[in-house]
């Protein structure tokens, strides 16, 4: 039954000597919206004898204990005297009708139909939680599977930052800022450490320290043996209580789909060049410095090259008293093997401290 609109009073109390005076009819029409309005309302939230009700239904009595109301769990049809009824979290027969009896503190409401921290309950690693007693940025996640204590941890009470971790009886939970929701283990440049993060520097660290770190790097493959040649990924430390942190310093990413994690070089492309010049017997530098190498002595005649390596000295290039080209190279990489070494160069960058989420 729907519940009709209510009629106002003040249209049925006119005196007969009045225009559109009351008459017996108007007064029986608004009694009878009064009785449809009570009957509905009385329907909708009060026990009322011998009436079929659904699961579900949500039923109120003046005569049930403060702050709690009864809900249908098994549909049947209520008795012909109100039952007694009892407090919250307790059952009650009625009928062929079994309520159970729920709490109408608006808290308690809310905390069942969220993930409201509960006491002496069984949480798993990744379960969320909220709580009134966290600052409203914050929010709890489980990193160490258990149940909670009886009563509130105090810590969580003065949490002030994320990262955090708690101990609530067996549980061990890490407070989260929902305000910067990055994922676990993702790497990223700051130009400060913020609270939940930690330094991508190649340190060695506790396991105990950030649990939901080891879990992430355990799920994702993450470990390596090799540190050197893998620093971007995790070393297993002494396998046990610590691990080693990936080391991005100096260092920019490169994207690609192979070789996760490994390291790569500095280098620079190589630059070569090549002059000749005339030699005259008995004349000229004999001494190549820098990027210049010497690369033989060439006949003008034919363009055959002598003594393509070492030094000039060792091929006698005044011996037969004729002048010859000198074969002048320029190899960058003979100043400094960084030329030479890579395809690519360092492009402009700005400084950043690497940070991992943990």
């Amino acid at each position: 039954m729907t519940i009709p609109s209510i009629d106002s009073f003040s249209n049925y109390n006119r005196y007969k000597s009045e225009a559109g005076y009351t008459k017996q009819s108007d007064m029986m029409r608004y009694l009878a919206n009064q009785n449809d309005c009570l009957t509905a309302l009385t329907q909708a939230l009060l026990w009322q004898p011998e009436t079929a009700y659904e699961v579900g239904k949500v039923i109120q009595s003046p005569t049930m204990p403060t702050g709690v109301r009864a809900r249908v769990t098994q549909a049947g049809t209520s008795g012909q005297a109100e039952p007694a009824w009892t407090d919250a979290g307790t059952t009650v027969t009625d009928g062929t009708i079994t309520y159970t009896m729920e709490s109408l503190d608006y808290a308690a409401l809310i905390a069942a139909a969220t993930n409201m921290l509960k006491r002496n309950k069984a949480y798993s690693i990744g379960d969320i939680a909220y709580s009134s007693y966290l600052p409203s940025w914050a929010r709890l996640e489980c990193v160490t599977a258990g149940t909670t204590a009886d009563t509130v941890p105090s810590s969580i009470t003065m949490v002030s930052s994320g990262g955090v971790l708690i101990s609530d009886g067996t549980v061990t939970w890490i407070v989260d800022d929902i305000r910067d929701m990055t994922p676990a283990g993702c790497v990223r440049g700051s130009l400060f450490l913020p609270k939940g993060y930690i330094k991508a520097n190649g340190a060695t660290v506790q396991r105990a320290d950030y649990p939901r770190l080891v879990h992430f790097i355990e799920s994702n493959n993450l470990w390596t043996d090799d540190i050197t040649t893998n620093a971007g990924l995790f070393g297993k430390g002494d396998g046990s209580s610590t691990f080693v942190l990936p080391d991005y310093r100096e260092r920019i990413m490169q994207y690609t789909e192979g070789s996760i994690g490994a390291k790569r070089d500095a280098g620079l492309p190589n630059i070569t060049g090549k002059n000749k010049g005339l030699l005259l017997a008995d004349r000229g530098e004999r001494t190549f410095q820098g990027a210049f190498i010497y690369g033989g002595l060439e006949n003008p005649n034919d363009g055959s090259v002598d003594g393509t390596n070492g030094n000039p000295d060792a091929v006698g290039y005044n011996t037969s008293g004729s002048a010859k080209l000198i074969i002048f190279n320029f190899d960058a990489h003979v100043s400094n093997n960084i030329y030479g070494s890579s395809a690519t160069v360092q492009p402009p960058a700005i400084n950043v401290i690497p940070i991992i989420r943990y």
